[in-house]
């Protein structure tokens, strides 16, 4: 279940501060008062990202459509999957699948495989990664596949 909720002052009423709640049960006690209306707006793809699978498999679903994508101003297409600020050593192979966030570091000769690097995560040189994540301030090394960092 996801969503954003543009509601009226009074809802926060229904809240307990300091508690987690779930909206459900409020928007049903709402509905049967005849006091909810509101609208869905739905005009994309969505994914379900609770899994590490879930979510490399959007990543590469991203990458390879014609979606428009950018980084940071509006005006500059994603031509490439590293952001600006990255440092890239000589000899390392990032596909079209993966994506490096801003301010990661990526080793001489490394090679990232349908990866997703946080911004701040560093790969070390040599590194071979495949299906990998690296966590912002984690450090990946050797040879992985289906790790997260």
């Amino acid at each position: 279940f996801t969503g954003i909720y543009a509601c009226q002052p009074e809802f926060l009423r229904h809240l307990r501060r300091g508690e987690k709640h779930s909206v459900i049960p409020i928007f049903l006690e709402l509905i049967k008062a005849g006091l909810l209306g509101g609208k869905v707006v739905d005009g994309g793809d969505w994914w379900d990202l609770g899994s590490r699978e879930t979510y490399l498999d959007a990543h590469r679903a991203i990458a390879g459509s014609p979606f428009p994508r950018y980084l940071g101003n509006a005006a500059k297409r994603w031509k490439q999957p590293v952001s600006d600020g990255v440092k890239i050593a000589e000899g390392v192979e990032i596909d079209a699948f993966s994506a490096v966030g801003k301010g990661a570091k990526i080793g001489i000769g490394a090679s990232l495989k349908n990866c997703v690097v946080w911004e701040g995560g560093t790969v070390q040189g040599g590194a071979s990664l495949n299906r990998c994540i690296v966590r912002c301030g984690q450090h990946a090394s050797g040879e992985l596949t289906d790790a997260d960092i």
